[in-house]
């Protein structure tokens, strides 16, 4: 069996046993995976592997590169070609980018479905294929640029996901480390630094939480000249006053929490907070805003 790796460095493995790869081979073998599973025109592969600088028997030189990669990976049978192209054929377990996808929808799907603790292992389980940056040693042509770049904001949303579930669970303690640690390295991301904010209040960090929105409001007003978004702001004014509602657990997963892009005038962010929110205290968040 053949399983590959792209979530770090680049690496194929026969039957637990590392494959070498010249350099031609690797970054041939890195956009087939790129697009694993979808068709690519000869053409489109040729230009992907020379990027403009196109020798004249470019297309007789690609297609020894594919007879190479065959040999090398020993099942030939996973590089197919037809009328639309070349293809690598791989399973989703056989390839790390595509279990980890799959494992983040089965966790989407759970979370809505409020089985938190299933949500939290699949995510934790997804989280844990990375080893850096996607196609660490590869990154040389346009597509595998560009499925870095999806893979990256990929990742980035999962660690999302994962802090709404552990905040929904109740275990701000054992998310509280990673989703400041996250604000240090994704300062940008509001999402992150309202889960991050929420877990230090509930852990009695509240000084620390208050600073978290100061630093936020300080980068975005230096680099962008902007103020935080409605629902950061909601949250700050809450932990502010030590709303109770922020302190405890969460009786129900709030759905799509923080959802990348969501309006910034927080009223769908208030709606959810209220729902999950003791009856008696239904409607205080709307006033404070």
């Amino acid at each position: 069996m053949t399983t590959f790796r792209v979530l770090g460095p680049l690496a194929a493995h026969r039957d637990g046993t590392a494959v070498p790869l010249a350099p031609s081979l690797r970054r041939l073998l890195a956009v087939f995976l790129s697009r694993p599973n979808r068709p690519i025109p000869g053409p489109a592969l040729v230009e992907e592997l020379w990027a403009g600088r196109t020798p004249a028997n470019a297309h007789k030189v690609m297609q020894v590169y594919v007879h190479r990669l065959r040999r090398t990976l020993v099942d030939e049978s996973l590089i197919g070609h037809g009328a639309s192209g070349y293809v690598l054929r791989v399973a989703e377990g056989d390839l790390d980018s595509l279990r980890f996808g799959a494992m983040v929808e089965r966790a989407e799907v759970a979370f809505r479905r409020g089985e938190l603790a299933k949500a939290a292992e699949l995510l934790a389980g997804g989280l844990a294929l990375w080893s850096g940056d996607p196609f660490a040693d590869a990154r040389d042509t346009p597509a595998v640029e560009d499925e870095s770049r999806r893979l990256i904001e990929a990742r980035v949303r999962a660690h999302e996901i994962h802090g709404d579930v552990l905040l929904a669970l109740g275990r701000h303690v054992e998310a509280v480390t990673d989703l400041v640690a996250l604000t240090r390295s994704l300062p940008m991301r509001e999402r992150l630094r309202g889960q991050a904010m929420l877990a230090l209040h509930r852990c009695g960090r509240r000084a620390e939480a208050l600073e978290l929105f100061r630093e936020c409001r300080a980068t975005l007003a230096e680099q962008l000249g902007i103020e935080p978004g409605a629902e950061l702001q909601i949250l700050h004014r809450a932990i502010l006053r030590g709303d109770p509602v922020f302190g405890g657990r969460v009786a129900a997963p709030p759905r799509n929490v923080w959802q990348h892009g969501a309006d910034r005038r927080g009223g769908g962010q208030v709606a959810r907070w209220e729902a999950a929110a003791p009856p008696a205290k239904r409607g205080f968040l709307r006033r404070a805003g």
